[in-house]
């Protein structure tokens, strides 16, 4: 190993463990908080590996390596675990600890060989070249899961992104910006490290695995500790068993959807629900008189749009109405709020979503005009 390698190693080490002492200190760390401390603890496990291999004078070392070497394993499932905590709200349950099974398997599959050389087990460690076949079926065990665990988070981001144009009038799209980064980042780690096995052990793909590694659990647990809620949408209550695809299953044909034009045209035209920048599905339901099923179904089927599209859609009508009649140095910003909008960034996603410009083009155009 060289001096890059147990300078990244030792840096790993050293971060991931404080970060994981951190997240534990909190005051209510909650089970995404705990869930990310165990996370940084098996990273800290994981790197500071190669650096005791060094030494082959220490005693059970090869029966520790044997343990650690394994530990990505429960690197997948972390991430999963972490996005359903903050997705659904939930917290553990037994059933959780069955997403291990993979590291029992690799450790399993690798006790008898405890005892082989520390040469082999380094050049496992570090460029990811088995040369046993334990070690072979160990190491696509972690791929595997690897792969399954990446479509596994891209469903749930999916899934929840769903679900907020389907409850919510107003969503920061930052955060599935900030959560489809976390998702490709962690794909990349990966893409690396099979690369680096497959091409027989390429040393700059292994070493950018790790670094790639360290800078993606540090930085999910810098942001969560400073701001243990900033990936969770406000007023969107999940529990496990709703999803978009349940909340939206069962959904009428046209013809047998009750007709609800006349009270939807009361509360969004004539009372002007949609200036409510808390409104939600539920909220619009209540004052329709209807379940949240029932109009869900009615936007869906008779409007053909979700309900995020179905209410933003007045809030522009409405924006473009106050642009046209305000003085050229009302601010862009204040209108956007007063016509319903929680914030900027809701604001000019949407805008350009429905009229394909920015809102300074868009004033400009009425000025050309």
């Amino acid at each position: 190993m060289d001096n890059l390698q147990q300078y990244i190693h030792a840096t790993s080490v050293f971060n991931s463990f404080a970060l994981g002492g951190l997240l534990l200190a909190q005051s209510n760390p909650g089970y995404a908080g705990r869930i990310l401390a165990l996370w940084c603890f098996c990273l800290s496990l994981f790197s500071v590996t190669p650096l005791l291999l060094i030494s082959d004078t220490l005693p059970g070392i090869q029966r520790l390596a044997v343990i650690t070497l394994w530990l990505p394993a429960t690197f997948g499932p972390l991430l999963y675990l972490y996005l359903n905590s903050l997705t659904q709200r939930r917290a553990y349950r037994w059933r959780d600890s069955l997403h291990f099974l993979p590291l029992l398997m690799c450790v399993l599959l690798t006790y008898a060989n405890t005892m082989e050389s520390l040469a082999d087990i380094n050049v496992l460690r570090q460029q990811g070249i088995a040369k046993t076949l334990s070690h072979q079926l160990a190491q696509g065990i972690i791929y595997t899961q690897a792969v399954v665990y990446a479509l596994l988070c891209g469903r749930v981001i999916y899934q929840y992104r769903r679900l907020a144009e389907y409850r919510l009038s107003n969503y920061d799209p930052s955060v599935f910006q900030h959560l489809l980064f976390v998702w490709g980042l962690n794909l990349l780690v990966w893409l690396c490290e099979i690369l680096s096995s497959a091409l027989g052990g390429v040393y700059a793909l292994a070493l950018g695995a790790d670094v790639l590694l360290l800078c993606l659990i540090a930085g999910l647990a810098l942001m969560h500790w400073k701001s243990p809620y900033y990936l969770r949408l406000r007023n969107l209550p999940v529990t496990e068993t709703e999803s978009a695809e349940t909340v939206m299953e069962g959904s009428k044909p046209p013809s047998q959807c009750p007709d609800l034009s006349t009270e939807l045209s009361e509360v969004m035209e004539q009372q002007q629900a949609y200036l409510d920048p808390e409104l939600t599905l539920d909220t619009l339901a209540s004052r329709v008189g209807v379940s949240r099923h029932l109009l869900s179904e009615y936007i869906n089927t008779r409007c053909d749009k979700n309900f995020h599209r179905f209410v933003n859609e007045y809030r522009i009508e409405h924006l473009c109405q106050q642009l046209s009649a305000a003085p050229a140095n009302a601010k862009i910003l204040d209108l956007a709020l007063s016509s319903g909008f929680s914030s900027k960034s809701t604001f000019n996603h949407v805008f350009k979503q429905y009229t394909g410009l920015t809102p300074s083009q868009y004033r400009q155009s009425l000025v050309t005009v």
